[in-house]
């Protein structure tokens, strides 16, 4: 009896164990199905991307589209050459608008002879700043023209998106250009489009005093603020 249970019990570990190996080798069709669905994923990400036609417009009027993996705006256009105001586009605008020739003298200043009155045409001081918040420089110029007398004179120019400059003459509110009484300048700043002048204002003892000033450019006319 005890030969038998033992002869019975090798046989029934027998088959469990070849049951056990054997089913082990037999691939799982889950298994199968779980491998199918990461290859398809993995083929999926290397796909490319298609984005939504979509377009930005940028500040020079050009557009760009969506592009890349994660369908970002590609960059505007460099504006950086536009935003800047050189000095010789500056000196260029008032040449035009005044029917003069500006030339740099021996100083380091723009100067230009004018027959017409016996005098001259002198460049004083050139602030450039933001003066009507399009994000690009612009300038404020004083300038001084001489004749049997002299007098002050204030030049806006426009840097504007299409890369090209204005200018135009302004007179500033409050602010006395000509006659022995007229104002001088000391320093001109531009702050969020605010042109902060600090005028030198002659009293009649022949002493000055320092006088604060602040416009702002409406169109083409300047206005305290």
């Amino acid at each position: 009896m005890i030969v038998l249970l033992a002869v019975a019990a090798l046989a029934f570990g027998g088959t469990f164990a070849y049951e056990y190996f054997a089913k082990s080798q037999i691939p799982n069709p889950n298994d199968q199905q779980n491998s199918n669905i990461q290859n398809q994923n993995t083929n999926n990400n290397t796909q490319p991307t298609a984005c939504t036609m979509e377009a930005k417009i940028c500040p020079d009027g050009s557009s760009v589209g969506r592009s890349g993996p994660n369908c970002e705006f590609t960059d505007c256009p460099d504006q950086t050459a536009a935003k800047e105001l050189s000095d010789a586009l500056i000196i260029n605008a008032i040449n035009k608008l005044n029917g003069i020739q500006l030339e740099k003298n021996a100083q380091g200043k723009y100067e230009a002879s004018m027959p017409e009155i016996q005098g001259g045409y002198n460049i004083n001081l050139i602030t450039k700043g933001d003066l009507n918040g399009d994000g690009f420089q612009d300038a404020f110029v004083w300038s001084t023209v001489c004749g049997a007398s002299c007098g002050s004179v204030f030049t806006a120019v426009i840097n504007k998106k299409d890369s090209t400059v204005s200018a135009f003459n302004v007179v500033p509110e409050g602010f006395v250009m000509s006659s022995a009484a007229q104002y001088s300048v000391k320093i001109i700043n531009i702050d969020s489009g605010i042109i902060k002048i600090k005028a030198v204002v002659p009293q009649f003892d022949g002493t000055t005093v320092d006088q604060d000033l602040n416009y702002k450019l409406v169109g083409n006319n300047l206005v305290k603020n």
